[in-house]
């Protein structure tokens, strides 16, 4: 009996040492493993590039986690205890707090952005923020993720002005893809072509093709652009309602950070009026603006290339000089008005009776000159 107890007492005794050494284990076990976690969420949230906080609904603010102090509005050792109001401008601040009251109504609340002074220049944020569950029925807390949105704000910057850029530009704009098949055009390319956007895409900006320019023409123009990426240049092209007009055109190859090209940009515009007014300031320059006839400039260049012609030809050239008899008289007497009547009349009269080859300037007020190529003295007179 006296065995039998000693035994007994020592098997329990065995059996409580093992089991406080399992126990043991396994709390160590556990420790590990939760230090483990907890270092894992610390590197977690040490490479969040964001700012989390904890706030209650007034926007106080009673925590907050951030491997990047200088996202902070004021420095950390002062943030604690201040409300919103106290540390950010009071337009971000009046945000702030309509995004807590929304997390309250809703459990959370996502995307409102402020934008608030930091290290001397303006930065952006955008705020997600979530009601806690484990206040049980005290004052609600919210954690609130602020994320610096800046270069963000700064794309999308970039992108609206281009936008605005391509929709508003005087200049037709064209985008193709590196096949060459237009994606895009702007207003102004419909102004200019008159054929819409809808017309346009999926086809080769060489169906408004004028046909004045040879296929050399086109293939010099392509070895530019995938030789230097780029050419500019004047070109006929042809509208919609198939009048052909002159077109300053500047093409572009787009592309990517291998080199490959990825699209091509066309910008054109309509030199038309250009052209006109080009023509229109030459023939002012050439021509009396009284009498519509050459002046001295366009008569000098024609009877330089009349007697180069003769010269070649062994044929001949006339002048004649004429002069109006008493012409001031007419002014004097009748006014300015008529006498331009009559240098207006005899301009008619002379230019009716010449070749096509003759010519008749208005070398001064009264006195006008008539340059006759292939005619000698008898033709003349």
């Amino acid at each position: 009996m006296g065995i039998t107890l000693s035994f007994l007492l020592g098997w329990l005794s065995w059996l409580l040492l093992t089991g406080r050494e399992r126990a043991l284990a396994l709390a160590n076990q556990m420790t590990q493993e939760l230090r483990q976690t907890q270092a894992n969420l610390e590197a977690t949230l040490d490479a969040i590039p964001d700012v989390l906080l904890e706030v209650d609904l007034a926007g106080r603010y009673h925590a907050f986690r951030t491997s990047r102090l200088n996202q902070l509005a004021v420095p950390p050792e002062v943030l604690l205890g201040k409300l919103l109001s106290e540390v950010l401008p009071a337009r971000a601040a009046s945000t702030g707090l309509d995004a807590l009251q929304e997390a309250n109504a809703n459990g959370f609340s996502m995307g409102q952005q402020i934008e608030i002074p930091i290290g001397g220049e303006l930065r952006w944020f955008e705020l997600s923020i979530a009601r806690k569950n484990d206040i049980g029925a005290g004052e609600p807390r919210f954690i609130v993720i602020s994320r610096d949105i800046t270069e963000r704000k700064k794309s999308e910057a970039q992108l609206h002005l281009g936008a605005q850029m391509f929709t508003s530009s005087r200049d037709g704009i064209v985008i193709t893809d590196a096949r060459n098949r237009i994606l895009k055009v702007n207003p102004a390319f419909t102004t200019i072509t008159g054929y819409s956007e809808a017309e346009s895409i999926g086809r080769s900006p060489g169906f408004r093709k004028s046909g004045r320019h040879d296929h050399a023409f086109y293939a010099a123009m392509w070895q530019d652009i995938q030789t230097d990426g780029y050419w500019q240049g004047e070109l006929w092209n042809k509208r919609k309602n198939g009048v052909i007009y002159p077109e300053w055109l500047s093409i572009s190859a787009v592309k990517d950070a291998a080199g490959s090209i990825t699209s091509y940009i066309g910008i054109l515009s309509d030199l038309t009026d250009k052209k006109a007014d080009q023509e229109r300031i030459a023939y002012l320059d050439h021509y009396d603006k009284l009498t519509q006839l050459p002046n001295s400039d366009l008569l000098f260049d024609r009877t330089a290339l009349a007697l180069a012609t003769a010269k070649r030809t062994s044929g001949c050239v006339s002048m004649l000089f004429l002069d109006i008899d008493r012409f001031q008289y007419i002014n004097d007497s009748l006014g300015r008005s008529v006498g331009d009547q009559v240098l207006r009349t005899i301009a008619t009269r002379l230019v009716k009776n010449l070749q096509a080859d003759d010519t008749v300037c208005r070398h001064s007020a009264d006195e006008f000159i008539l340059l006759l190529p292939n005619t000698n003295a008898h033709g003349a007179a």
